[in-house]
C-alpha cells in the first residue's frame, strides 16, 4: 500500500478557491475509507456533497443564535415535541444544548417509525440534521470563549457523500488509529453514529446520556470526514481527563463505563491522515518548521483570516 495524495477544494465567500493538499495514511483503514469516496464519485449524479463548517468567531455568535432559533421554530411548526425557543445568547450554555442534544437523539430513536408517516417532511429530518449541527458550532464557540487558554480557537470542517448508501464496519485492527489528541490539519473518520461516544460525554459531562443508557460507539464509517483545525492537544490531554472525569462518577455510574475494555469503550476518533505542508500553505507563510510546531501562531493566524471565510 501507498499513501494516498489529494486535494480537497473550498470555495470562501469572497469566490476564491483553495486546494487544500491531503495525505491519507496507508493503512487498512485509510484504503477503505478511500474505496469509499471512489464508490461515491462513480455515482456522483445521483448524491451530492454535504459539507458543514465550524469556522465561526465569537462575533458571530449572535448570527448562529439567530439561526439556531430560525430551525428550532421550522421544527416547531411541524413536530409534535416543542423545542424552545431562547431569547438571548447568555441562555446558550452546555446544559442547554445537552437539552437540545438529547431532542435530537429522541428523534432519531423514533425516526424509523416517523418516516412511515403519510405527513413525515425530509424537510423535518433536514432541520433536525441541521440543529445539530449548529449545537456543535455553539458548543465550540463557548469553549473557545471559556478555555481561553488554548492558543488555537477550535475550528475544523465535516464532508459527506449524500444519501449515504456505502459503509464499512470497524474491525478490531481498526482501533490501533484512535487518537484522544487531536492535531491541527489532522483528517480523521467521521463519528457517523446518532448520538454520544464516551470522550464526547466526558467532555461534556453529559451524565445524562449514561442513566440513560444512550452511549453510542462507532461502529461503523462511511465517507463522512473530519478536518480538524483546533489547537494541536499533547501529552494524552484528553485520556487524561477522561479518567480524572470517571473517577469522580459516582459508582453506579462507574459501572456502566467498559473501562476494563477498551476497545470496547473505543476512546477517541481514528485518524486516516493530514494536510500536506505543500506550497499552498508555504504561499501564506513559508517557515515549514513553523507549521510543524505545535500552537505556532501563525495556525491561529491562518484560522482567522483564512479558514474562517471558507463557506463550500
Amino acid at each position: 500500500m501507498a499513501s494516498l495524495h489529494l486535494y480537497v477544494v473550498f470555495q470562501d465567500k469572497y469566490n476564491r478557491k483553495h486546494r487544500i493538499p491531503i495525505t491519507i495514511f496507508d493503512t487498512s483503514l485509510g484504503c477503505r475509507w478511500a474505496g469509499l469516496v471512489i464508490q461515491n464519485q462513480k455515482v456522483f449524479s445521483d448524491k451530492k456533497l454535504h459539507y458543514t463548517f465550524s469556522n465561526y468567531t465569537l462575533t458571530d455568535l449572535e448570527r448562529i443564535h439567530d439561526l439556531l432559533n430560525s430551525v428550532l421554530k421550522k421544527i416547531n411548526k411541524v413536530y409534535d415535541r416543542q423545542l424552545p425557543i431562547f431569547l438571548n445568547t447568555t441562555v446558550l450554555d452546555k446544559t442547554i444544548l445537552n437539552d437540545l442534544h438529547e431532542e435530537f437523539e429522541i428523534y432519531g430513536t423514533r425516526l424509523d417509525v416517523l418516516s412511515l408517516l403519510p405527513d413525515f417532511s425530509k424537510d423535518l429530518h433536514n432541520n433536525f440534521l441541521l440543529l445539530n449541527e449548529l449545537i456543535h458550532s455553539v458548543e465550540d464557540l463557548i469553549k473557545n470563549n471559556d478555555d481561553g487558554h488554548r492558543p488555537i480557537p477550535t475550528m475544523s470542517t465535516l464532508f459527506d457523500y449524500y444519501p449515504q448508501t456505502e459503509f464499512y464496519k470497524i474491525e478490531e485492527i481498526d482501533r490501533l488509529h484512535l487518537k484522544t489528541d487531536f492535531r491541527w490539519g489532522s483528517v480523521y473518520l467521521g463519528y457517523n453514529t446518532l448520538g454520544k461516544d464516551w470522550l464526547k460525554i466526558a467532555l461534556d459531562n453529559d451524565i445524562d446520556v449514561i442513566k440513560r443508557d444512550m452511549v453510542k460507539t462507532q461502529s461503523r464509517f462511511s465517507c463522512e470526514t473530519w478536518i480538524n483545525f483546533g489547537s494541536d492537544d499533547w501529552s494524552n490531554h484528553n485520556s487524561r481527563q477522561f479518567e480524572k472525569w470517571y473517577r469522580c462518577l459516582p459508582k453506579e455510574l462507574q459501572e456502566k463505563v467498559p473501562i476494563d475494555n477498551l476497545n470496547k469503550l473505543s476512546l477517541g476518533r481514528f485518524e486516516i491522515g493530514h494536510v500536506s505542508l505543500n506550497d499552498y500553505f508555504l504561499k501564506y507563510h513559508n517557515n515549514i518548521n513553523d507549521w510543524m510546531t505545535p500552537n505556532h501562531p501563525i495556525k491561529k493566524k491562518w484560522n482567522e483570516e483564512v479558514f474562517s471565510t471558507f463557506r463550500k
